[in-house]
């Protein structure tokens, strides 16, 4: 099931094969597998009654109400929701504070979550006392790398059409999932690390197998950008919105931060920088579960920990201190156990 954020209504369903199941029986199916894992796993045993789940900016009550049921049917009590930029934002600074010793301090932040399926943006405000987010979060739920992806579907039908007189799919105006899962998007991941915008003539195959029968294209630059731009106009709309209301109540921004998948297109830190005049920050390692991380965080604690504490004798630290003043221990990895006693 692909695209499940845009499709899912509390009336409508997908056909699982050949049983119809609603939204709130998929997710809820999903949610009720993670949950028995996680008890299973990680807890051994311990019922986990407690859930919180990220959702773009743009959801509606009703969809977001169907989460709700979903997560309640799957075995949850207690379900909270939180918007994604915001969790992202929990998640991207936690990354920034346990990784590379990060000193909080008065810094403004433009949280970039592009995804496969959403964008979501947030504004946030870091000082040494808390994070906060002063301005309305700005979303769009149709735009993604499942955008890119669908046009490097068309891309693939138009040419298996000319060769073949039948579309890749055997439903007219449908999309072959499975097709566009295995080539579409493993292509387009490709093509964005070998095309370069300094050798726009250079050719790199792309190659996908539909109805037993082989499809090859050859695209250069120029092609790769004209896949790309409708989306990556889209997104650059949704932060031209985000940079309006940081203009019109005077703030600034000093650091832009990439989450989620598609933020690590190439052409997306040309477009970001030539907005703000900032190099961007990319988490490589952590870029797909900050938002997981950053609902965590918010969920457990509310807020986000701003202080450490040593692992040994619990003397509060600063958090690029790699060894405590009191008892000297060195202190690679923070231990948050002594939050919250301050």
């Amino acid at each position: 099931v692909k695209d499940l954020k845009r499709k899912m209504k509390p009336e409508a369903g997908e056909y699982i094969f050949g049983k119809k199941m609603s939204y709130v029986q998929l997710i809820g199916t999903f949610l009720k597998k993670i949950k028995e894992d996680a008890e299973t796993n990680v807890f051994h045993g311990e019922h986990i009654n407690d859930v919180c789940i990220t959702h773009p900016v743009d959801f509606k009550p009703d969809r977001i109400e169907l989460l709700r049921q979903a997560a309640m049917e799957a075995g949850f009590k207690n379900v909270s929701t939180l918007y994604e930029p915001v969790a992202a934002a929990y998640g991207a600074m936690d990354s920034m504070q346990k990784k590379e010793g990060y000193v909080f301090h008065e810094e403004n932040f433009l949280i970039f979550d592009f995804g496969g399926g959403t964008l979501d943006l947030a504004y946030v405000e870091s000082s040494r006392d808390r994070i906060t987010i002063p301005l309305q979060c700005v979303g769009d739920s149709h735009c993604g790398g499942e955008d890119i992806d669908n046009a490097f579907y068309k891309l693939f039908d138009d040419r298996f059409f000319s060769m073949n007189h039948q579309h890749i799919s055997d439903n007219a105006g449908e999309i072959d999932v499975k097709f566009r899962t295995f080539f579409c998007e493993h292509n387009k991941e490709i093509l964005s690390k070998l095309l370069k915008p300094e050798s726009p003539m250079a050719k790199k195959p792309i190659q996908g197998v539909a109805k037993g029968k082989p499809i090859k294209i050859e695209v250069d630059y120029p092609l790769w950008l004209q896949l790309i731009t409708p989306t990556l106009d889209k997104a650059m709309e949704a932060v031209d919105k985000m940079l309006a209301q940081v203009k019109a109540n005077k703030k600034k921004i000093d650091r832009v931060i990439l989450i989620g998948g598609s933020s690590s297109i190439p052409e997306v830190k040309t477009l970001l920088k030539e907005r703000f005049n900032l190099d961007c920050y990319s988490f490589d390692e952590d870029r797909d579960v900050a938002v997981a991380n950053g609902a965590a965080i918010r969920a457990h604690y509310g807020e986000m920990p701003r202080k450490c504490f040593c692992i040994n004798c619990g003397h509060e630290l600063l958090s690029n201190q790699r060894k405590c003043p009191e008892c000297l221990t060195d202190n690679y990895f923070y231990d948050h156990a002594f939050d919250g006693q301050s």
